[in-house]
């Protein structure tokens, strides 16, 4: 899809190829996507999201577990545990 617009402390909304807005929550810390020396997505960029989705107080939230930027892909999430990996050991960003 197309990032259309970003919420702070929240995530990203984008519009799919079927034109549906979707809010995707779980793209990761800012400092994550810098260490990884990748750019976060901004508006007006086309990426690809792969994801699950999860009932949250009877809200489905879509939750990213990788995004493609470009020909960037980036793990957000542990593929057995669903984990952050940004939270990796209790660490943080230390």
């Amino acid at each position: 899809g197309t990032v259309v617009g970003i919420v702070p402390g929240e995530g990203m909304e984008l519009v799919t190829a079927a034109g549906e807005t979707l809010t995707i929550y779980g793209i990761g810390p800012v400092w994550y996507w810098a260490n990884l020396g990748i750019e976060r997505p901004v508006v007006g960029d086309d990426i690809h999201v792969e994801g699950y989705i999860v009932n949250f107080n009877l809200v489905e939230r879509y939750i990213a577990m990788t995004i493609t930027v470009g020909e960037e892909l980036v793990q957000l999430r542990d593929p057995d545990t669903g984990e952050p990996l940004w939270r990796r050991n209790g660490q943080g960003g230390k």
